[in-house]
């Protein structure tokens, strides 16, 4: 082909066209243009894939037992054994991994005593935000039952402001008593008076289901005793409460959380066993427990009844010194101490979801129940072995009690950030004792009498209580609310001696004592999270008004406002480390026995009484808590330090050759200690949940002085102490299981004295039969009789040594039998990529995102 040039003049003169090079240069611009559209495409396609490579994954972890959003569970995801991505749950439960490549991944989601979740998904970019909705993590026992697979849940669990132990994994949980149940809890002791102390530390307060329920020092020990150990679900320690919560008891809450289980149609169990203590009476304890869900309502009624025999005998020494500190006499003292103890407790309750955002509840119990109980004492008082007086007393006694709790609530969820929660509760327990005082003489110099004495308390409680909560973003809460708590308690006792063939009224020893209280309550708390740091910060206020009166005299009125704030700092490290500080302030006010200048005189050697001037003690606690968490294993420790103000005690003092005993603000304390707790699941077989508390307390000097001018030293004094607890639980097969508790209690400072070590050892065996529908349960507490109380005490003028011993071993044997029809459906969630059916322990399947 000739290529032919064509020209033709301008319009610029100097200018000339080649048709030619135009149609070469045409071609050439059509190529361009096409070469920049694919290259526009090329790299429209680039960005579109990278901004798609850069893919967030996120969902909301939800207790499907509870349907409630778990915080602080750690997220993975991993590439072969590799993590890629790691996160915790934030306090709603949600996570968000962001900036994930394209790829293959397992998503791992553990928690200790949960079934871990491995689930592979495969990252292909066709969407930028995949949102898993709501992942459930079950109970770690429950999936166990589900798969068949034989292995041992764990004792403990760990939550960010509390640890939760479960019942169930406790052998005490068969035929035992709320009582029982406490006796096996880490860092929690129970005395044999029944007196509660969390940390060494009596002032300490239990909740039912997260609400007071009335119990006070005076009715807890029988509210518990007659608690059957089978309706508790787990026991929650809140050693450092924020401000969200009441501000009264210095040594922390303990709440007992109670089985609601809501599975649809209507199931349950009964129980029947005997209680057999060493040289006592044999007892017996039946229960029964009915859930039922129809339609928009759910419910449960359990009844508990109680027989048993328990008894001690105790030795005391008492060395009566002159002014010149030379022993004047001694007092020998044996007492033998029998109580036989009956009781029923009901517990109801039932739901009303009328919607998805409304739920409406009535709960609570009522219990009823009788105590009687024998005191024979022998008193032998002597100088340089010279019998001064041999003589005995018998007291006896018949006591009985009612009481109940009932609370009304209202659940809104005005929508998924949202939500108001509102309470009214009523609790009443009434009291009505009988005692008679015989003293006759076996030699020497003695007075007999004959005395009786009547004992009435009533106690009434209401609270009003509404918490409302918004969540800003997600990482932002805002929590306020107001609580209003109101107590009206009275006491009476009257006693009569028995003169010129009659009783007859003694006015000196009349009691006739009334205690109210009024707190009015306002707090509000913000939390907040930077990266891996999250921030809790709050403040309540609380205006507290305490009336009480003995006699209808010696009426005072104390009114105190005080705010008390809370500090909760939490940091996430890497490899399933999580680190907490917190700083909270409290209060514990004086009351009931503290407060009433009621003279006991049922040991006519050591009369007691309150002390209607007592202040609120005040302390400020810090705790710096680490959390390290292994695929079988969880050690938890916490540094804490306590510093208390107006510390109240029982300080014992001579008064006219008699032993008396009282309560006072003695000083300022502070205690440090140290407390761990090591869970090891060894095997599936066997696991061991191991605590070693440690502490330290220094209490300073001070000089009391009497209103009748007398003065009494407390000498200032520190103390190093611990104790320790082993529960190892044992599964030698599919039906039949075991555990071993071990105690053990060091040597420790006590009012105006010390302690002695204390050590002792339970045992349970549990066996299901007929697929877990049947149930035997054999416990035995205290199997070497070691556990016994020592103490010393001393002052100006006298010494005394105590020493009380149970009666001996108490064996506990138990049937259980469950029922029933569960047409339960596994929940579905409308979002497709929901995993709640994936909470098994390794799911092969793999969802494409």
């Amino acid at each position: 082909m000739v290529k032919s040039h064509f020209y033709f003049k301008p319009l610029h003169q100097n200018s000339v066209y080649n048709f030619g090079s135009i149609f070469v240069y045409q071609n050439m611009l059509q190529i361009t243009v096409i070469m920049k559209k694919q290259f526009l495409s090329l790299l429209f396609l680039i960005v579109s894939i990278t901004m798609y490579a850069q893919v967030s994954l996120k969902g909301t972890i939800i207790e499907q037992s509870s349907n409630k959003p778990m915080q602080y569970v750690p997220v993975a995801l991993m590439k072969g054994e590799t993590p890629v991505k790691s996160i915790i749950s934030a306090e709603d439960g949600s996570f968000k991994l962001d900036k994930i490549d394209i790829g293959s991944y397992t998503l791992k989601i553990s928690f200790m005593g949960y079934t871990t979740i491995n689930k592979k998904i495969t990252i292909s970019g066709k969407n930028p935000h995949v949102d898993l909705g709501s992942v459930f993590l079950a109970d770690d026992a429950r999936a166990l039952k589900e798969v068949e697979v034989v292995a041992q849940a764990p004792q403990v669990k760990f939550e960010p402001d509390k640890k939760v132990f479960s019942v169930d994994q406790t052998m005490a949980a068969s035929g035992g008593s709320a009582t029982d149940v406490l006796q096996n809890i880490p860092s929690v002791s129970v005395d044999n008076s029944g007196n509660v102390s969390l940390r060494n530390n009596s002032n300490v307060v239990i909740w039912i289901n997260g609400k007071p329920a009335g119990l006070t020092d005076d009715n807890q020990g029988e509210v518990l005793d007659q608690m059957p150990a089978g309706s508790i679900q787990s026991v929650e320690l809140i050693t450092n409460p924020s401000a969200k919560y009441s501000a009264e008891g210095s040594a922390g809450i303990i709440n007992l959380v109670m089985k609601e289980d809501r599975k649809a149609g209507i199931f349950g169990n009964v129980s029947s066993g005997l209680i057999y203590p060493a040289k006592g009476k044999l007892g017996e304890n039946e229960g029964a427990n009915i859930n039922f869900t129809a339609g928009k309502f759910d419910g449960y009624v359990t009844l508990g009844f109680r027989n048993y025999n328990y008894g001690t005998d105790a030795t005391v020494n008492r060395y009566y010194y002159n002014s010149s500190n030379m022993l004047r006499y001694t007092l020998y003292q044996q007492s033998k101490q029998r109580n036989d103890l009956e009781g029923f407790m009901t517990r109801y309750g039932v739901n009303y979801h009328p919607d998805r955002k409304n739920t409406i509840g009535i709960s609570g119990f009522v219990i009823s129940g009788s105590r009687d109980g024998t005191n024979n004492l022998d008193y032998l008082k002597d100088s340089a072995a010279t019998t001064l007086s041999d003589y005995y007393r018998t007291n006896t006694s018949n006591n009985h009690r009612t009481g109940g709790n009932t609370v009304l609530e209202h659940s809104l969820q005005l929508d998924k950030k949202t939500e108001l929660n509102s309470s009214l509760s009523y609790s009443f327990f009434n009291s009505d004792a009988d005692a008679t005082y015989i003293q006759g003489v076996n030699q020497g110099v003695a007075s007999t009498l004959n005395q009786k004495q009547k004992t009435t308390g009533n106690n009434k409680s209401a609270e009003l209580k509404s918490d409302f909560s918004k969540k800003f973003h997600e990482k932002n809460k805002l929590e306020t609310g107001l609580d209003i708590a109101l107590q009206d308690k009275t006491s009476t006792s009257n006693s009569l001696n028995f003169e010129d063939s009659t009783y007859q009224s003694m006015p000196l020893l009349y009691n006739d004592y009334e205690y109210k209280s009024q707190v009015y309550s306002l707090y509000g708390t913000y939390s907040t999270s930077i990266n891996k740091l999250s921030i809790q910060t709050g403040v309540r206020g609380e205006y507290i008004v305490i009336d009480n009166s003995t006699n209808g005299v010696n009426a005072s009125t104390k009114k105190y406002l005080k705010p008390f704030p809370s500090v909760f700092l939490s940091y996430s490290l890497p490899n399933k480390n999580e680190i907490q500080l917190n700083y909270t302030r409290r209060i514990n006010l004086a009351k009931g026995r503290q407060l009433n200048s009621y003279k006991d005189v049922s040991d006519s050697t050591n009369i007691s009484y309150g002390n209607p001037d007592l202040k609120p003690e005040y302390l400020n606690s810090f705790e710096l808590n680490h959390i390290k968490t292994w695929d079988k294993n969880t050690l938890s420790s916490s540094l804490y330090f306590h510093s208390t103000e107006n510390v109240i005690q029982q300080v014992s003092f001579l008064n006219q050759g008699v032993l008396n005993t009282t309560y006072m603000n003695v000083s300022r304390s502070e205690s440090t200690g140290l407390e761990i707790i090591y869970q090891n699941s060894m095997a599936r077989f066997m696991n061991f949940t191991t605590t070693l508390n440690m502490y330290y307390r220094k209490l300073l000097f001070s000089n009391l002085t009497l209103s009748d001018g007398q003065t009494i030293p407390v000498n200032g004094s520190d103390n190093f102490s611990w104790t320790a607890r082993l529960i190892a639980n044992f599964l030698f097969s599919k039906t039949l299981s075991g555990q071993l508790s071990g105690n053990y209690i060091s040597p420790q400072a006590i009012n105006q004295g010390q302690s002695e070590k204390q050590y002792y050892m339970d045992l349970g065996l549990k066996k299901t039969l007929f697929k877990r529908k049947l149930t035997l349960a054999l416990t035995v507490q205290d199997v070497f009789h070691t556990r016994k109380t020592v103490n010393t005490t001393s002052s100006t003028k006298f010494e005394q040594y105590y020493e009380a011993v149970p009666l001996g071993p108490t064996c506990r044997f138990t049937v259980s039998y469950n029922f029933g029809t569960n047409n339960e459906k596994k929940k579905k969630n409308n979002k497709k990529n929901n995993l709640e059916d994936n909470n098994t322990n390794d799911d092969n399947s793999s969802e494409e995102f």
